[in-house]
């Protein structure tokens, strides 16, 4: 910030003080005096004129860790800072209201928000979220694999939403007996090296992403 008085001539002094200018950030946060001085030939000449200065802290937003939210559903992001703030959040797709603190997200596809908040003194505060939207996966909770053509095979859908998923199924003792990748991977048809398993209760575990990924849990019961 730049200096001035009159008459010229003078020296500036304070904490924060370079020259003829003043650096906020070197000052630091807090309450500043700025002094300037001036030296005349004659005592009426001379004299001195003081300013206070306060630097606040910068506004500081924080909207919270990336947030995941199954399509259809929606959450109230919140980046409220006080009175006096103007609001805008990018995109505004999917949102109740793009230019509130507080706002509902129902975005159709995983979205990464930004909002900006300007203060009344003109600072500007920003900071992002992401939501990723996690798709339905219709999880049959038993297939019957006797070869009648009739819910033979454990048939999973809407995993065309994931390209690099993964399905593991194990048995009571915890023993790996299916495992498909991809989002075109065969279905699990009731059988482990060929042979046919016992009925009863097996648990999957479906990812939609091999590392950071979605995870259902749960069971499927094989039925004779």
């Amino acid at each position: 910030l730049p200096l001035k008085a009159i008459p010229s001539g003078g020296t500036y002094s304070g904490k924060g003080v370079v020259n003829n200018s003043f650096d906020p950030k070197s000052a630091g946060v807090g309450t500043h005096t700025i002094t300037y001085s001036i030296k005349g030939s004659l005592a009426c000449q001379s004299g001195e004129a003081v300013r206070t200065l306060v630097i606040t802290p910068p506004p500081v937003l924080n909207l919270g860790r990336d947030r995941e939210i199954f399509k259809g559903a929606s959450i109230e992001l919140k980046g409220d800072l006080g009175a006096g703030y103007r609001y805008s959040w990018a995109p505004p797709t999917g949102l109740s209201d793009p230019t509130a603190a507080k706002t509902f997200a129902a975005p159709e596809v995983t979205t990464t928000y930004t909002l900006r908040a300007e203060g009344p003194n003109g600072c500007i505060a920003l900071d992002t979220i992401q939501m990723r939207v996690i798709t339905t996966i219709h999880i049959p909770e038993a297939f019957t694999p006797n070869g009648d053509g009739i819910n033979d095979t454990w048939e999973l859908r809407g995993m065309e939403n994931y390209p690099e998923a993964e399905v593991s199924v194990y048995n009571r003792w915890g023993n790996a007996i299916f495992f498909g990748k991809g989002s075109n991977q065969r279905a699990f048809d009731g059988k482990f090296n060929g042979e046919a398993v016992p009925a009863g209760v097996y648990v999957y575990v479906i990812k939609t992403q091999a590392s950071n990924g979605y995870i259902f849990r749960g069971s499927v019961m094989v039925l004779k």
